[in-house]
């Protein structure tokens, strides 16, 4: 019980020492702006294991708003336009496949282009040295209405409200320029499926996971 309240008390001694100390700092909270891009990977991650993640490249772009909290936190958010690109399709009618079930609708939305509108919000610690960023926070993904490609009614992506969880690792190259590495996770399932396939009763559910690989140019004056 002691050694409890010591490590109580310990925290709140450095606790108070952080929040005096960044009280004493004088922080410009001058807002910074950057463009971003990005190019990352995007899977299927389904509860049942498949034949495939169904891979996909996704493309990004938009400006990024960054507000100083102190000398060492930030928030940071971008309003990002991108694509989750298609692949070539495993399942052709007609041909031999190793595609069953559920993985066939998977295929299918892999096989088409889903556009999106993106605005992600993170809270971000940054290193004077090494000049490293890491970054916590929330992803709001908005895909615009797809019809599948070929005409087909089942596809989750569109029309589809995605959130969930985002982290960063980031580098800082002089001032300017910021190269990252980002890994989103959703909260939410992409969709929920339940049936028979080959005598056997299944229920899948599906989400859609991406990381990527991004660069920031920052412009205006910086501090």
């Amino acid at each position: 019980m002691q050694l409890r309240l010591y490590i109580f008390y310990a925290f709140l001694a450095c606790h108070g020492i952080s929040i005096s100390s960044l009280s004493a700092q004088h922080v410009n909270r001058k807002i910074t702006y950057a463009a971003f891009g990005a190019i990352g990977r995007s899977t299927f991650h389904s509860s049942i294991d498949g034949p495939s993640k169904f891979p996909t490249a996704e493309l990004r772009l938009g400006p990024v708003a960054t507000l100083p909290l102190s000398s060492k936190f930030y928030i940071s958010s971008k309003l990002l336009f991108g694509v989750k690109m298609k692949r070539e399709r495993m399942y052709i009618p007609g041909q031999p496949t190793t595609l069953y079930g559920p993985f066939i609708d998977n295929d299918r939305m892999a096989g088409s282009n889903h556009f999106f509108l993106e605005l992600p919000l993170l809270v971000e610690y940054r290193l004077n040295y090494p000049r490293l960023i890491f970054g916590l926070g929330v992803n709001y993904r908005k895909f615009f209405s797809s019809n599948g490609g070929d005409g087909g009614s089942f596809d989750p992506l569109s029309n589809k409200n995605e959130i969930g969880a985002l982290g960063k690792l980031g580098l800082m190259i002089k001032k300017r320029w910021v190269i990252s590495i980002e890994h989103f996770l959703p909260f939410n399932k992409l969709y929920t499926v339940a049936g028979w396939y080959d005598n056997t009763e299944y229920r899948m559910s599906v989400e859609n996971r991406y990381v990527q690989i991004g660069v920031a140019y920052r412009w205006g004056r910086l501090e």
